[in-house]
């Protein structure tokens, strides 16, 4: 298990490394809080929890809903 933080074109990554899985997500342009976000998960990830892992739905509107909406 590992998790990271990285710099990366201004912004703050979260790199995690949890069972042969990867997932990388933006946090922000403040390191503090990039290290705080890296403390939570990997708390949650020590006691088992690995919703940050877990495919999440498309937060993005496809084209036929925009269509469809206006």
């Amino acid at each position: 298990m590992g998790v990271k933080i990285r710099k990366l074109r201004g912004k703050w990554y979260l790199v995690i490394d949890y069972r042969g899985k990867r997932k990388t997500r933006v946090i922000g342009s403040d390191r503090k809080i990039a290290e705080e976000v890296r403390r939570q998960v990997e708390a949650k990830l020590a006691l088992g929890n690995i919703g940050i892992l877990a495919p999440g739905q498309c937060t993005m509107p496809t084209l036929a809903l925009m269509l469809t909406s206006g």
